[in-house]
């Protein structure tokens, strides 16, 4: 690894014209990429950052596999979003209604969600 000017020259000056470190260097960095961002080095990321009380978010389409040492509880909630037209329908309907209910209209640092 080279930070100087003429140090990055004279490197690229060598991987430009001598095959066998260019050969070199390219499979030192398909390796690298092999372990550090390949689908089993993800799963090990994961599973090795995942402890007792943590959530995770796994995206549609994803899986996972876990070797579980003890019991655990497991909850998963299954949640498909409006498609962004109907989310817009949504908001505009309820603006029409608290307008028609006499709510003021919240600002945004104002905005809680009620839950009860």
């Amino acid at each position: 690894m080279r930070d100087d000017v003429s140090g990055i020259v004279a490197a690229l000056k060598l991987l430009l014209t001598d095959d066998a470190a260019w050969m070199a260097q390219s499979a030192a960095q398909m390796e690298f990429a092999q372990r550090v961002f390949s689908r089993s080095a993800m799963q090990r990321s994961v599973l090795s950052a995942l402890e007792a009380g943590d959530t995770a978010f796994f995206a549609a389409g994803s899986s996972a596999e876990w070797t579980v040492q003890t019991y655990i509880r497991k909850v998963a909630f299954m949640h498909r979003p409006l498609p962004a037209p109907l989310r817009l329908a949504k908001k505009v309907y309820i603006g029409v209604r608290d307008v028609f209910r006499g709510k003021p209209k919240q600002k945004a640092g104002e905005m809680v969600p009620s839950m009860f």
